[in-house]
């Protein structure tokens, strides 16, 4: 295109220049510099939102079964709940080592904690109470490898060995460690384990915000709502919904009777399909689903997402020659070359012509303070339009 209206990063830069000055006067920033701005403004325009910024988009994900396990794990967290309360007694277990990773442990025990109990058969020892927390990894065996010390027990040497309980007993076999260091006194209450689920999604960057997860419908024809009669009060309601509205004015409905009528299926829908409930944080791009079947789906089918997303500027260049980025742009530009002639006092440029850093730099911030006060009321979409 041209520097007047650019379309590309080149003469966006360029046009930033000519606005500052260039080629008359020579504009003290750095192509780094000016990078740096660009990618401040966008993200400035992107993150607040502008109406031009986002677009309303729906992503669908297949449903397979790699993605049901995965949601079926967990990540667990090992806290130390009281280190003021102690109790006392000769041979607490400190630390063990792992000797044997052993094999066919799932990455959950079968009761649905790893705060297990050693195995009964040991190689030397007479303590009692010792549990051990198995950390999530596993070998490519489904060994282990790592374990840990949950409730320290009692009368325990060290060089004692032991196994571990929660392999699968027909094609494993068991792990093994040894106690390496004892204590005489320990936090009463111990340590606890505290599971977090892994029902999340990661989403692609470029998702600023989810507005709500589509609902499914199973039953009847077309996914609705079976007309069998079975639902309370719906068979009043048949002839009309079967005929697409066309019998309205010959079953005398009136608006009144309309109006209620939806009222009530829109309850119905609310009660049989819940909205699925989430939490989405576009920093960590993990979309929460606070659900463990999603309302039905099965292998196979799809989750679809509305969401607000931002468009690639390398797609559309358009943003380049958007007007209110240009002017913010400038003024991010004039920020940073007030910003690096404070560094010196006086510059003298030709002619005897003085600049003054601080009075571009004061400048520059009044100009983007004035565009940011703005943003809001005349650029962006309405608050709370977006979850995350």
């Amino acid at each position: 295109m041209s520097i007047v209206n650019p379309r590309n990063l080149t003469e966006l830069k360029e046009y930033i220049k000519i606005r500052l000055g260039a080629p008359v006067l020579e504009i003290n920033v750095s192509d780094e510099q000016m990078d740096v701005a660009i990618n401040d403004g966008f993200a400035y325009y992107f993150g607040k939102q502008h109406y031009n910024g986002t677009e309303r988009n729906y992503l669908g994900v297949k449903i397979e079964q790699p993605f049901f396990d995965w949601w079926e794990t967990k990540d667990l967290t090992t806290v130390t709940q009281d280190d003021e309360q102690l109790i006392y007694g000769d041979g607490m277990v400190d630390t063990i080592t792992l000797t044997a990773a052993g094999s066919g442990y799932p990455r959950q025990s079968g009761n649905g904690d790893t705060q297990l109990n050693v195995g009964t058969t040991t190689t030397s020892g007479s303590g009692e109470g010792l549990t051990v927390d198995l950390g999530s990894a596993r070998t490519t065996q489904q060994g282990l490898v790592t374990a840990t010390v949950n409730q320290t027990g009692i009368g325990y040497v060290v060089g004692d060995t032991f196994t571990i309980d929660g392999y699968n007993t027909d094609t494993g076999t068991p792990a093994t460690f040894e106690v390496a260091t004892i204590k005489t006194s320990s936090p009463i209450y111990g340590k606890q384990t505290f599971e977090t689920q892994n029902n999340y999604l990661i989403l692609p960057e470029n998702v600023i915000g989810v507005t709500r997860i589509m609902k499914t419908r199973f039953g009847g024809t077309g996914g609705m709502i079976a007309m069998s009669g079975s639902i309370p009060g719906i068979g009043m309601y048949a002839p009309f919904l079967t005929a697409g509205g066309g019998n309205c004015g010959g079953m005398q409905y009136d608006l009144t009777s309309y109006y209620t009528m939806q009222q009530y299926l829109a309850t119905l829908d609310w009660m049989f399909y819940p909205p699925i409930s989430f939490k989405h944080n576009n920093l960590t791009n993990r979309l929460w689903i606070d659900s463990d079947n999603f309302n039905g789906l099965g292998v196979g089918d799809y989750l679809v997402i509305e969401c607000d997303m931002f468009p690639n500027p390398e797609e559309f260049n358009q943003f380049y020659g958007h007007f209110w980025l240009r002017e913010y742009w400038v003024n991010l530009v004039k920020y940073q070359w007030g910003q690096n002639l404070t560094k010196y006092q006086n510059v003298q440029l030709p002619g005897g012509i003085t600049l003054n850093g601080e009075a571009i730099k004061q400048e520059a911030m009044r100009e983007l303070q004035g565009m940011r006060d703005r943003f809001a009321m005349d650029c962006a979409d309405p608050p709370l339009d977006a979850c995350g």
